[in-house]
Formats: structure tokens, C-alpha cells, sequence
């Protein structure tokens, strides 16, 4: 059986070598099982970091029977290596009858895919925004536990706090987003546009936000202040922030 990969033009120069490797090796071994191949999140666009960034995918199937991925384990095991997060699993069924569940994670997919393989469902997707304040507002406030949870694991060394705080920051990018939503306007694609919006939207200073996007680049640096005052004021920003939503 043949197939076609698409888009690869489209690919930062970056992951490219990657992605196309894992979509052919894993097409070669299961291509009667996948109907379409998906890449999301930073990889599709300018935010990547090599090195610190994971590569997203999405895969649409036709059975998401578990035990028919057994064969290519060790696949998902190797690219994992190189910074490829294990795919997402969906039928097509479920895609079209999660999206009132999932706005958040599907408005973001919606905005900033690349199809590589199969259909796109995701086009012409229906995206109902009425669990969209709630979803944001428990997604807010369960990463703010858990960072105060991690924090009683790791918080006797400043280098696991800084660590913790630069892992942890892209996965609030999508509630930003989607909080810049609320608000009635269109989010920026990148970051730091997303965070300068957010904080203008809310009324918050965007020092510490920033600081954390630069310390990521590599371009600033957490570890020149003290790393448990830091994480203070920035749980102190989200904490303020989920009150601002939780009022909406």
C-alpha cells in the first residue's frame, strides 16, 4: 500500500528530519490503521526551542485498540528521545463528538496544525465556546496546585525551581489563549505576543511572564534572582489571574 506525506514544506527546518521519520516508519508498519497524521503546539511554528520544545501529534484511527500499536512500541520509544511527545489517539468519531469537552486543547490544534497525512478534520471543525470559561478556569487553577505541589518536592534547590517553572510554563500558553478569547479578541500566534496581550487584557504586569519566555530562550535567566521569590510573585500573577476568571 502506498501513501503520500503533506505538507512537508511547511516544517521548521528544525523538526523537519524528525517528523518525517517517524511519520514514514510508523505509516510503514500501520498504515491500514491511521487515517490521518496531525502536528500541533510550538513545532509548527517560530516558538520552537530546540532541545526544550516537544513535538506534538495528533493521530486519527481506525480502531484505538492499544495492543495494534504493540508492534511499533519501540518507535514511539526512540523519538521520545528526541523530543517527540507520545501521539495523541482519537477515532474520527471521537474528535467530532469531544470538541464541546476539549476546547481549549482543540481551538489551539484548530488555529495551528499541519496536516501531514490523511484528512483534516480539524478544518471544518464545529468548536462549541460555552465550557470554554470553566475549562479555563479548572485548568488555571489545577496547574497553580500542582506547581505548589512540586514545589514541596523540589523547593530546596533553586536549579529544580527554575527547571520546574521554564517545564511548566508552555502548557499555560493554551489558557492564555483562550482567556484572550473571552475577552473578544483574537490571540496572537506567538508567545510573547500572547503574554503582552494577556496581561494587557487583565491588567497585569508582564515582567515575570516575559522573563520566564527569555529564560526559556536562553536569553535571560531566572537564576540571577532568587528562584523561590520568583516562583512567588509568579504564582502570585496566576493566582490573580484565576480570581480575574473565575468573575467572568
Amino acid at each position: 500500500m502506498s501513501y503520500e506525506l503533506l505538507n512537508l514544506e511547511r516544517l521548521n527546518i528544525k523538526v523537519k528530519k524528525t517528523v518525517e521519520e517517524f511519520c514514514r516508519k510508523l505509516l510503514e508498519e500501520r498504515l491500514s490503521l491511521i487515517e490521518s497524521i496531525i502536528l500541533y503546539g510550538s513545532a509548527t511554528g517560530l516558538d520552537f526551542i530546540e532541545g526544550k520544545s516537544n513535538i506534538n501529534i495528533l493521530l486519527i484511527v481506525k480502531d484505538p485498540d492499544l495492543s495494534l500499536f504493540q508492534p511499533v512500541l519501540k518507535l514511539f520509544e526512540n523519538y521520545a528521545k528526541k523530543g517527540l511527545v507520545p501521539p495523541l489517539i482519537f477515532t474520527s468519531e471521537e474528535i467530532k463528538n469531544s470538541a464541546d469537552v476539549f476546547p481549549i486543547e482543540f481551538l489551539d490544534i484548530k488555529e495551528n496544525h499541519i496536516l501531514l497525512f490523511g484528512k483534516d478534520l480539524f478544518v471544518d471543525l464545529d468548536i462549541p465556546v460555552g465550557n470554554l470559561r470553566l475549562q479555563c478556569e479548572s485548568e488555571l487553577k489545577g496547574k497553580i496546585i500542582r506547581l505548589r505541589q512540586i514545589y514541596l518536592e523540589r523547593g530546596r534547590q533553586s536549579k529544580e525551581i527554575e527547571k520546574m517553572i521554564s517545564s511548566t510554563f508552555s502548557s499555560f500558553i493554551p489558557i492564555f489563549k483562550n482567556l484572550i478569547r473571552l475577552k473578544n479578541k483574537i490571540p496572537p500566534q506567538d508567545k510573547q505576543g500572547i503574554v503582552n496581550m494577556l496581561c494587557r487584557e487583565f491588567g497585569l504586569e508582564n515582567e515575570v511572564l516575559i522573563t520566564i519566555l527569555r529564560d526559556r530562550k536562553g536569553d535571560g535567566k531566572i537564576d540571577g534572582k532568587d528562584a523561590s521569590d520568583f516562583l512567588g510573585k509568579y504564582l502570585s500573577l496566576l493566582t490573580k489571574l484565576a480570581n480575574m476568571v473565575d468573575k467572568i
